[in-house]
């Protein structure tokens, strides 16, 4: 599989963040909330805005070609969002890690697949 893109979403209950995969093969997931957010790949601090930080790892990717690699992709929301903003760093060994900056404390978190536009994704939805 292959992480196409992050995007930012809002209903009334939740904000989401969803990951557009693509090609074959299995995604995995976890979320935690973290103090201390690090970066897989050479385990430094990493700059989030928020009160709440919560880290979503995915696996299984297939690793980004050396020419195509690109730096953290920074989403940010509006004011009336509990989330302040999404970082998202690529696949390095197979795992794409996501921050993301709460405005609160520890909101109700729910990580799943979904289908969006005939693709497949995976979707972190944070209750408002």
């Amino acid at each position: 599989p292959r992480l196409e893109s992050v995007s930012m979403g809002s209903t009334p209950d939740a904000d989401s963040v969803v990951f557009e995969v693509s090609g074959n093969g299995i995604v995995g997931w976890s979320g935690r909330f973290v103090q201390d957010p690090r970066t897989y790949i050479s385990d430094s601090p990493t700059e989030v805005a928020g009160s709440c930080i919560l880290q979503l790892d995915l696996t299984g990717f297939d690793p980004v070609a050396k020419d195509q690699e690109t730096g953290p992709q920074r989403l940010t929301s509006a004011e009336t969002s509990p989330v302040v903003e999404a970082l998202t760093f690529p696949a390095v060994d197979g795992l794409s890690q996501t921050f993301v900056g709460m405005r609160g404390s520890t909101p109700t978190v729910s990580i799943g697949p979904s289908v969006i536009d005939n693709g497949a994704a995976v979707v972190a939805s944070i209750a408002r």
